[in-house]
């Protein structure tokens, strides 16, 4: 090779080496595992009738609030309100039946054997009372918790059955991130573990936490359901709404997807 050549080749070598030494020297890129995530209500249930009955009141419509103990449903209980009545009567009755037998047993007039069929008789009759009591309070179906309406399920005049849906409820102010990941993600997430929720219905990003782990792992699709809230309780969240949840894989210790 010519002398002259020689420095020319040696400083494209050095040219061509420069790059691959800086690519050697440089950090790992840092994988960023993200995840399907959906906002849940943390307390949601469906309203069934517990009695069979016309509906009578149904004043809430989908999507208006309700506060705690408010009515829900009513339900047209004039028939079991008059058996009511008349199961309170014949207790009243009885009830007297056994006072009497019992005085006539001091006074050595019946047997005890009276007495006894008395009491029995008035025990029956407190339990038909109480039976049509708990009928007519079934009657009136109240909030257990304040929340909103998500699906109405019936109409008002309609006759609803014992066990029939009427409304569905739940609570949209206490609302929680669920997903579910690898469990290979055990390695590094755990409670307290923290992610960002990016959320396509508002466009919005939101810091949160992993609150809890679900108690078991899914062996065949090799996945775990994890549940976590977010800071503070940003007004314009829904129930149902869903986006990506990211999780910082160097700091959680959490391998690529």
């Amino acid at each position: 090779m010519p002398s002259r050549a020689r420095p020319l080749l040696a400083l494209v070598l050095a040219l061509l080496a420069a790059p691959l030494a800086a690519a050697a020297q440089a950090p790992p890129l840092t994988v960023v595992p993200e995840i399907r995530a959906q906002l849940s209500p943390k307390r949601s249930t469906v309203i069934a009738s517990e009695v069979p009955g016309k509906i009578a009141e149904l004043p809430f419509r989908d999507g208006d609030r309700f506060e705690k103990g408010q009515l829900l449903v009513g339900l047209d209980c004039s028939l079991t309100r008059t058996r009511l009545a008349a199961a309170n009567a014949t207790r009243e009755k009885l009830e007297r039946v056994h006072e009497t037998k019992a005085q006539l047993n001091r006074m050595q007039s019946v047997g005890r054997l009276d007495v006894d069929v008395a009491a029995a008789d008035l025990a029956q009759a407190e339990a038909e009372a109480s039976l049509m009591r708990q009928m007519v309070e079934r009657c009136t179906i109240n909030a257990p918790f304040s929340g909103r309406v998500a699906e109405v399920k019936a109409k008002r005049w309609q006759y609803a059955r014992e066990g029939d849906p009427l409304l569905e409820i739940l609570d949209d102010r206490d609302l929680e991130v669920e997903m579910i990941v690898p469990s290979r993600w055990l390695r590094g997430v755990k409670e307290g573990s923290t992610f960002t929720l990016a959320l396509e219905e508002t466009g919005k990003t939101y810091g949160g936490k992993v609150t809890r782990l679900s108690g078991r792992v899914d062996p065949v699709n090799q996945s775990i359901r994890l549940y976590g809230e977010l800071e503070g309780k940003p007004p314009e969240l829904m129930a149902g709404m869903s986006g990506r949840a990211l999780f910082d894989g160097a700091a959680q210790g959490v391998p690529g997807q």
